[in-house]
């Protein structure tokens, strides 16, 4: 009956082409002034398909046969970290990407201990060794007096930085973004020494879709949008529709090649465990909220992260091979 069942179904496959001709690969200033980010907002739709051979897995199942979105290194196994649930509080630190995961568990109504996660509030801005020194400082502001009060209990500091680092036009970080990469490794450097006894953990960046951003809101229309960033934070001479100067630098290529610049970082030279959100991310697309590429939805795909994998009670067994 299964199989009957299976050979029954039809799916429907969507294509999204993103960009022709390598302009996904452009970084700033290359693409100042266009009105656009060279986004074709071509999509193929092919209906009644049938159902494949092999078995399309959920990314519940992947994840569990992966080991969990907690990534160590194998030479440091038998301190493997498959969970945030064995420390005592867990302060979160970067932009709003990684603000909101917490936010989705905070917000009223929510059935959930507030004394085992926190953040104090997004930094608002790109990480390069320019703003280094004020990334610091706002670090010390929000996050120093929970790390102090709670310095004799087992603590963990989650911290990242992608999303402005990859998209704000007045970033101006080249192909391969060494500035911001040495930036990362300085801002980790800085707080191991500050805060010996918190165990640092590093968001890795999730996947951008530009085909779900709103055509109308971001390519035609001159808007302001008070949820933006400040517009000090935006060249000048860009259109004067934010959502545009914001996406115009947005690929997939950018955002796939800085997840793995930063892992290789974080695991290989500097041992410090990832968060891996990335492939879950890159199959979410339909849980970004209405019209926006970048951010997800609070409670359909924050608040699952929290509550099945990161809090999660009995997290799935790191395999071994896995690095």
């Amino acid at each position: 009956k299964f199989k009957q069942k299976r050979q029954q179904t039809r799916l429907r496959m969507e294509v999204h082409l993103q960009y022709t001709c390598g302009m996904g690969t452009l970084y700033q200033p290359l693409k100042d002034g266009w009105k656009t980010g060279g986004m074709t907002h071509v999509q193929f739709h092919i209906p009644d398909l049938p159902f494949p051979p092999r078995k399309i897995e959920s990314w519940q199942h992947r994840l569990e046969q992966r080991g969990g979105v907690i990534r160590n290194l194998v030479s440091s196994s038998s301190n493997n970290i498959t969970s945030l649930t064995p420390f005592f509080h867990s302060l979160f630190f970067g932009d709003s990407l990684v603000v909101q995961m917490v936010q989705s568990y905070l917000e009223p109504n929510r059935h959930f201990d507030r004394s085992k996660a926190t953040s104090q509030g997004n930094p608002d801005l790109p990480l390069t060794l320019a703003t280094l020194p004020n990334m610091i400082q706002k670090f010390k502001e929000m996050q120093s007096g929970n790390l102090n009060r709670f310095s004799h209990k087992k603590m963990a500091l989650i911290v990242g930085s992608a999303a402005w680092d990859l998209l704000l036009p007045a970033t101006y970080e080249g192909p391969k973004l060494e500035d911001h990469l040495q930036a990362c490794r300085e801002f980790i450097q800085h707080i191991r020494t500050e805060y010996p006894n918190a165990t640092v953990l590093w968001r890795l960046p999730t996947a951008i879709h530009v085909h779900r951003a709103n055509p109308d809101l971001c390519f035609h229309l001159e808007v302001q949008d008070e949820h933006l960033p400040s517009s000090h934070l935006l060249n000048k001479n860009a259109p004067r529709n934010p959502c545009v100067d914001i996406l115009r630098y947005a690929s997939t290529s950018r955002v796939q090649y800085l997840y793995k610049q930063q892992k290789r970082i974080m695991l290989d030279e500097l041992n410090v465990p990832v968060i891996d959100l990335y492939e879950l991310s890159y199959l979410s697309a339909h849980w970004l909220r209405q019209g926006d590429a970048i951010h997800y939805q609070a409670i359909e795909w924050n608040l699952r992260i929290f509550s099945e994998y990161l809090f999660a009670q009995q997290p799935p067994a790191l395999p071994s091979s896995l690095s």
